[in-house]
C-alpha cells in the first residue's frame, strides 16, 4: 500500500513552524507545482527561504524534496479530483437534480449496451445450473452480490454468497460441473476476482462476468454482461453505476422467473402466503 502523503501533510500541518506550514499550504492546494518546479520557484512561491522547504521536507519524515516530489507524484497517480471540489453544488434542489440525471443517463446507458443475446444466455445458463456462487468486493460489487442472493432465493435457486476474500477462494475451490460462479466487479481489474474465475474455471464452473468491457475479469468469464458508465467529475455524488448494475440484475432476475414460470409462481405465492399479517395490501413490495 502506497504512502498517503497528502493525509500526511494535512495530519501535521498544525505542528510545523510557521514558514513550513505556507510550504504545506502550497502543497495541499497545488501539489502539481511543487512536482513540475525547483526548490528555488517553490520557495518563491511559498514565500519561505529555500533551507524552509528542505527542513519541511525533514520534518514531515521524508528525505529532501526529490523524494517529497516522489511521494507526490504517487499521490497524483489516483486522481486531483479528490484533492478540491471544483464543481461546488449547494442547493439541496440543485443536489437532487443532478442525482437524479445520472441516475435516468445510466439507466439509458444500460439500454444502449445491454446485450441480449448474453443476457438470454445467460438466463438459460442460470434456470439449469445446479449450484450459483455469487461474489462481490469492493462496495458496489459487494451489494451486488447481496442483492443475487436476495433476487434468487425467492426463486428456490441454490446460492451461496461470500464478499469475504479468502472465504471467496475457498468457495471457488468447492465447485463442480454443473455449477455457475458469479463475478461482480465494476473495474474488472480487482485481483481477487480474477484468481477465483481462474480457480473456479479450472474445476469446470461456468464464469459470468458482470464488469465492464475489456477488462482482465471479462476475458476470463465464459459469459459476460458489460456496461461501461460514464461518472462525470463531480466526486462527492455517489456512483451512478450502482443503478445500472442493479437493472443488469433485475432484468437477469426477471428473465430467470419467467422461463420457470409457473414453479416461480408458486413460490412467489408462498411467500405472499406467509406476510399477511404483515402487507395487506396486494400491492405492496413481495419481501422488499
Amino acid at each position: 500500500m502506497s504512502f498517503d502523503i497528502i493525509s500526511h501533510i494535512s495530519d501535521v500541518q498544525d505542528r510545523l513552524s510557521k514558514s513550513e506550514q505556507r510550504v504545506a499550504a502550497l502543497i495541499l492546494h497545488d501539489s502539481q507545482f511543487v512536482i513540475a518546479h525547483n526548490i528555488g520557484d517553490i520557495s518563491k512561491r511559498a514565500n519561505v527561504s529555500m533551507p524552509t522547504v528542505t527542513r519541511f521536507c525533514h520534518s514531515i519524515g521524508v528525505d529532501g524534496l526529490r523524494a517529497l516530489k516522489l511521494k507526490l507524484s504517487q499521490n497524483m497517480r489516483l486522481d486531483e479530483r479528490f484533492l478540491s471540489n471544483d464543481m461546488p453544488i449547494n442547493n439541496i434542489e440543485d443536489i437532487a437534480q443532478n442525482i437524479l440525471a445520472k441516475a435516468q443517463q445510466a439507466l439509458f446507458e444500460v439500454s444502449q449496451q445491454l446485450d441480449l443475446a448474453q443476457m438470454t444466455n445467460v438466463i438459460d445458463l442460470t434456470t439449469r445450473t445446479r449450484q450459483i456462487f455469487a461474489f462481490g468486493s469492493g462496495g458496489i460489487s459487494s451489494m451486488l452480490s447481496q442483492e443475487m442472493v436476495n433476487r434468487f432465493f425467492r426463486l428456490q435457486i441454490n446460492i451461496a454468497e461470500s464478499h469475504d476474500a479468502e472465504m471467496q477462494k475457498m468457495m471457488s475451490a468447492t465447485v463442480r460441473k454443473g455449477d455457475t460462479v458469479f463475478l461482480f466487479s465494476v473495474s474488472g481489474y480487482n485481483q481477487n476476482m480474477i484468481e477465483c474465475a481462474r480457480i473456479a474455471g479450472q474445476y469446470g464452473a461456468k464464469l459470468v462476468a458482470i464488469t465492464r468491457h475489456d477488462t482482465p475479469l471479462a476475458k476470463l468469464a465464459d459469459h459476460q454482461l458489460l456496461i461501461n458508465i460514464t461518472e462525470g467529475d463531480y466526486i462527492l455524488r455517489p456512483t451512478s453505476s450502482r443503478y445500472a448494475y442493479l437493472a443488469l440484475l433485475d432484468i437477469l432476475a426477471n428473465g430467470v422467473a419467467a422461463k420457470m414460470d409457473v414453479q416461480a409462481l408458486e413460490v412467489l405465492r408462498r411467500l405472499r402466503q406467509n406476510q399477511t399479517d404483515e402487507q395487506t395490501d396486494n400491492n405492496s413490495p413481495l419481501g422488499d
